[in-house]
């Protein structure tokens, strides 16, 4: 009835001596476990008994306040290796893969096959560990001192010939009511689902992009007119790729579009304090360059300065624009304290109902002068005593043919304005 055959000189089990069959290791299999009180009930090959043993710990250290252990937790069909001590009392000792201890080769031959949950069990080089867990979680310390830490499709790398930490999949961490993502654009289904869901269809569309999200867990009160919210309030936020509306909607929201049906790519909120979200300013820039900026009403101030306590000109500044729309329900004042060019634009000026071009006024004035000095002198010959002659005259009707010509060309006109 041992649990194992007696060698030859070995003396028989005497039925009433317990010891006589308890004094070897035994393969059991477990039939229960006993989560809180850290037991599991096992069944061993050749006995007629199940045993209640303790479930070992890797490592444990008992220090006040630095204790420290590695832990595992069985499950019911798996196979164990049990000891007896003197006192009888059964201990797992180790694990073994199967009734008969199946070794590496049998589960190296389960990854080759590439059966579900063994697909990591590669072959271990000398020096080399890894652990995985029933859920896919998977650490592997490797000879070459890359420390991989995997669940499913995510993996974490720490190379240390490279000096380098990659990451594989989406990447995502929080601090306090904040956050930051890149990789998969995920949005809540509805407002009170715990979890957020791809908002594209696997495995081709899967929008991605980079968000960051600034929020107040609990606003201040000088700041919070209600004075009682206690919900995270957003100051900032910033979206660049595939942008998607950021707030939980009734089902998975669409990509935002720009005002000519463009997809986003950029988008920036600054929002103002208070218990709404308020935006102070936006930036959305689509995927054909269109961009629009929207400022709050109670904005004061737009400027563009040098550094401090120097002057503006050491910005050297040069803006070259294609073209510009100036829209405002308000009448509106464009002041420059410099020489201000607006090249290959037309500034529309009151409605649209005809074209006017504007005088360059110094141009002009020095044009007219010019005329007036030629007829001047043409004038004066006619009226001398000897009388200017059909030569004279025609002198004079030159310099008013040049003129025309001057003014035909658009040398003393500026940008054309369109005014009602």
């Amino acid at each position: 009835m041992g649990g194992r055959h007696t060698s030859q000189g070995e003396h028989q089990p005497n039925p009433n001596r317990e010891a006589d069959y308890k004094d070897r290791l035994f393969v059991g299999q477990v039939r229960n476990v006993l989560t809180a009180d850290g037991k599991m009930v096992v069944s061993l090959q050749g006995m007629p008994d199940s045993e209640e043993v303790s479930i070992p710990m890797l490592g444990l250290s008992i220090a006040k306040g630095s204790s420290s252990w590695v832990r595992y937790m069985p499950r019911p069909l798996d196979h164990v290796v049990v000891g007896f001590d003197n006192l009888n009392q059964p201990y797992v000792v180790g694990t073994v893969a199967g009734p008969r201890g199946a070794g590496y080769s049998d589960l190296t031959r389960f990854s080759t096959e590439g059966l579900p949950g063994w697909r990591q069990f590669a072959e271990l080089q000398p020096g080399e560990w890894d652990m995985r867990s029933s859920g896919g979680c998977y650490l592997h310390g490797s000879s070459q001192g890359t420390l991989t830490l995997s669940s499913g499709m995510t993996a974490l790398f720490l190379d240390k010939r490279n000096n380098e930490v990659a990451l594989q999949g989406n990447l995502a961490f929080g601090a306090g009511a904040s956050s930051t993502t890149l990789g998969l654009v995920r949005r809540k289904v509805l407002p009170t689902s715990g979890r957020a869901t791809p908002v594209g269809t696997a495995p081709v569309n899967m929008p991605n992009a980079w968000e960051v999200v600034v929020a107040n867990s609990f606003p201040a009160l000088p700041l919070d007119p209600a004075g009682t919210i206690a919900l995270p309030l957003t100051t900032f936020e910033q979206y660049a790729g595939n942008v998607y509306p950021s707030g939980p909607t009734l089902g998975l929201p669409s990509p935002r579009l720009s005002s000519i049906g463009q997809p986003v790519r950029f988008y920036q909120a600054i929002y103002m304090a208070g218990p709404t979200l308020i935006a102070g300013r936006t930036v959305e820039v689509d995927a054909m360059g269109n961009t629009k900026v929207e400022v709050n009403p109670a904005a004061t101030s737009w400027s563009l300065t040098g550094l401090a306590g120097l002057p503006a000109l050491v910005l050297g500044l040069t803006a070259s624009v294609g073209s510009v729309s100036v829209t405002s329900a308000l009448s509106t004042t464009l002041t420059s304290t410099g020489p201000t060019r607006l090249d290959g634009l037309t500034v529309q000026l009151g409605g649209a109902d005809a074209v006017r071009r504007a005088v360059v006024g110094d141009t002009l004035l020095g044009q007219l002068r010019q005329l007036a000095a030629d007829l001047a002198t043409g004038l004066d010959a006619m009226t001398a005593p000897t009388g200017g002659g059909p030569v004279v005259a025609t002198a004079a009707s030159a310099a008013v043919r040049a003129f025309e010509a001057v003014m035909a060309s658009g040398t003393a006109l500026s940008t054309k304005v369109l005014m009602d």
